[in-house]
């Protein structure tokens, strides 16, 4: 959907944009107001820890154990972000 669409704000927020009273009682971290769905709307509302914060909690889950991560580093490169050399493959 364009930036520009009346409306954009509501119609991506989906079914959470007529619960505005309960998104209010959520813990707010902040908010970036950088949403393009209902799902990414959210994560916009509910992300109150910092990335390495989240890695740790994923980490330390014993059900996380076995799951490959794949951190697909190529934008960022691609973008001028941050130089191949800068990532290391084999992460613990």
């Amino acid at each position: 959907m364009d930036f520009d669409t009346p409306e954009r704000a509501a119609i991506a927020q989906g079914r959470l944009a007529n619960d505005q009273d309960d998104i209010g009682r959520l813990p707010w971290g902040g908010s970036f107001n950088s949403y393009w769905s209902e799902a990414s709307y959210l994560s916009d509302k509910l992300c109150i820890l910092s990335a390495p914060a989240m890695l740790q909690v994923f980490g330390t889950n014993p059900a996380n154990a076995e799951v490959e991560v794949i951190w697909q580093f190529g934008p960022l490169v691609n973008a001028g972000w941050a130089a191949r050399e800068e990532f290391q493959s084999g992460a613990r």
